[in-house]
């Protein structure tokens, strides 16, 4: 099982809804180094890659 995960998986692992993610990555509560990653192409719309230990560990620690 791969670490990165989309960002529907994401929020169901912290039982959240995606908008509540997105808002939590616009206000930098996640670091953008290792913990999530812009896959978007300049045509598309926005796709994240979100690492799924960092990111639990962040609210393990709270």
């Amino acid at each position: 099982m791969s670490k990165w995960i989309t960002t529907a998986e994401m929020a169901q692992a912290l039982g959240i809804s995606t908008k509540h993610l997105h808002r939590l990555r616009q206000s930098r509560r996640f670091p953008k180094k290792g913990y999530w990653r812009d896959i978007s192409t300049p045509d598309s719309r926005p796709d994240y890659r979100w690492n799924k230990p960092k990111i639990l560990a962040l609210f393990d620690g709270e």
